[in-house]
């Protein structure tokens, strides 16, 4: 059986989210807005459990970002969607 509507939405908007922060100069508040959220301290917990680790940590540690764009392909082929 597939993900869920808003587990599929979920992950679609963390892996972008993780996308920006490791391709961009944009802000974690800007990144935040483009993904669909509108409280940082929210959007801060909710792609630290996902990702395991904070949106600023990841921007500031290249093997922690490499990691989790791994991790971000594999969800994708789990959730059915197109890896970021």
């Amino acid at each position: 059986m597939g993900a869920s509507p808003a587990h599929y939405l979920h992950v679609l908007r963390m892996n972008e989210a993780l996308l920006l922060i490791q391709s961009t100069f944009l802000t974690v508040k800007e990144i935040m807005a483009r993904v669909g959220f509108n409280d940082p301290s929210h959007f801060t917990r909710s792609f630290a459990r996902h990702h395991g680790v904070a949106p600023s940590r990841v921007r500031w540690s290249r093997e922690a970002s490499d990691d989790l764009a791994v991790q971000a392909a594999e969800e994708c082929v789990d959730a059915g969607t197109p890896a970021p």
